[in-house]
């Protein structure tokens, strides 16, 4: 029992003797959570506080949301006691968990009433001048005024917006004459207008017009040089009764494309000796766009001769040879890039040294090839070439498209034989396709063939071309076949 006595009583003597544990605070001086700075202040003291915070609230501040116009507001200028602006801004904090979170009908009220009070803005409202001429109307809105007021006449229930739809269409396709008429009729409107406002003028100095009324032109489209498809459009629609213009346009569309590589030469060539006599005097017009895409322009040097460069590296040969392959069409970009990188890397040291020795083979003659194409070109057909990317265009000078489209003889007669040359593959192979994938290859086979046999009917038609004339006027910097850009 004295044990467990001393023991209690020895306890109780740490227990007493225990130092108050001393309490925590931010730096700055701020108080911490535990403590309440509220506490320390009279009633008096925090009057004062929020008084200083009105005097030093910006009204431009006020129309800011609360979480904003704290964020922004200038705690440096209240000088309150010994708080420190961190200290100030901590006092507002706890103040705020004091107050209500939500706004009244009463608050409301009184926001309403403030508001009531201020004087209101009044909309500005366009003067009205007596004897101010109107303004002359459009071309469209003469259209719009008469075949309106017909319309009314057929049908008074008809509205505004439905006649303006009509309308509109119709004054599409307005005949040159009639549009010609409308002009004249709008150019009388000005030039009543224009007397009109010289009389008014002279008896009203002061006034000043807002904005002068320019003579009525016909809306052209701009000068730009067309593409191939726009020159083939331009010369196959003047055949078609004036209609519908989409499904025009539609129709064209496909016969442009049904149409031959060795057909489209002829209009990407005129279309770059179009870009080439628009552009002479026009440097805004040399600098924009080009009027024949990429794979047009691979299209025109490839069937006028023109050697194409090889790649540039081992396995951008791979990669051109694969993807020209069967295989490689019925993946999406990413797969086929996932799958080409695989191969690649999958070859051995021996493989890809075979390809980079077979690229600077290519690359060599190339060079070979593409010396004897300039030696064989005039002084005057040179500086085209150089220049704006112009090759002679003749019968003579358009090749074969390829040797596997020329002779029918040479191509394969079935489906299953065309397979096999794309893809290599054996007959078993063939028979394990499924049903939808064979239908693909059919599809691919009669396209393949009929494309062989239109070629060479065009090709038997002897057609004759017209040389494109020297054109060596203006020196635009272009970019020829070697990616090099060369200005003479």
């Amino acid at each position: 029992m004295d044990l467990a006595n001393n023991v209690v009583s020895d306890s109780s003597d740490i227990e007493d003797h225990q130092s108050p544990k001393p309490k925590k605070s931010k730096p700055n001086g701020v108080p911490s959570n535990s403590e309440n700075i509220l506490d320390s202040l009279s009633q008096k003291e925090i009057s004062l506080f929020l008084d200083r915070m009105q005097e030093n609230l910006d009204p431009k501040l006020d129309k800011s949301s609360y979480k904003s116009g704290v964020q922004k507001y200038d705690w440096t200028k209240i000088h309150f006691k010994y708080f420190t602006p961190e200290q100030c801004q901590h006092l507002w904090e706890e103040i705020q968990t004091h107050q209500r979170k939500f706004r009244t009908l009463g608050d409301l009220l009184k926001d309403a009433k403030s508001w009531n009070e201020e004087p209101k803005k009044k909309k500005a409202t366009k003067k009205v001048i007596e004897g101010l001429p109107k303004r002359p109307m459009s071309s469209y809105m003469v259209f719009f005024k008469k075949e309106y007021k017909k319309m009314k006449e057929k049908d008074p229930t008809m509205s505004c917006i439905a006649a303006s739809k009509i309308a509109s269409e119709k004054f599409k396709t307005l005949s040159p004459h009639k549009k010609a008429c409308l002009m004249e009729e709008v150019q009388a409107g000005v030039d009543a207008y224009k007397t009109k406002m010289v009389l008014f003028q002279e008896e009203h100095p002061d006034f000043v017009a807002e904005k002068p009324v320019s003579q009525p032109t016909e809306q052209h489209a701009p000068n730009t040089p067309r593409s191939p498809f726009k020159i083939f459009y331009d010369e196959k629609a003047c055949k078609y009764p004036k209609g519908d213009v989409k499904n025009l346009q539609a129709k064209l569309k496909e016969d442009w494309n049904s149409l031959d590589d060795r057909q489209k030469v002829e209009y990407i060539h005129q279309a770059k000796v179009e870009f080439v006599t628009k552009t002479a005097d026009n440097d805004q017009l040399r600098q924009s766009k080009p009027n024949v895409s990429k794979e047009e322009d691979k299209i025109y040097f490839s069937i006028l001769g023109v050697p194409v460069k090889p790649p540039s590296s081992g396995y951008l040969l791979f990669s051109q040879e694969y993807l020209q392959c069967e295989e490689s069409k019925f993946l999406t970009t990413k797969e086929r890039m996932k799958v080409l990188s695989e191969k690649w890397h999958s070859l051995t040291a021996v493989e890809k040294k075979e390809y980079k020795t077979r690229q600077k083979e290519k690359h060599l003659q190339y060079d070979k090839d593409y010396s004897d194409f300039l030696t064989r070109l005039k002084s005057t057909e040179l500086s085209n070439f150089l220049k704006y990317n112009i090759v002679p265009y003749s019968a003579g000078n358009v090749t074969t498209v390829a040797e596997e489209e020329v002779e029918v003889d040479k191509f394969p007669k079935s489906a299953r034989a065309f397979f096999k040359l794309k893809t290599g593959q054996s007959k078993a192979e063939w028979k394990e396709l499924e049903v939808e994938e064979k239908e693909k290859w059919k599809k691919k086979f009669e396209k393949k063939r009929k494309k062989i046999e239109k070629h060479n009917a065009s090709a038997s038609q002897d057609s004759e071309f017209t040389l494109a004339p020297p054109l060596y006027n203006s020196t635009p910097m272009v970019q020829n076949i070697n990616g090099k850009r060369l200005q003479s």
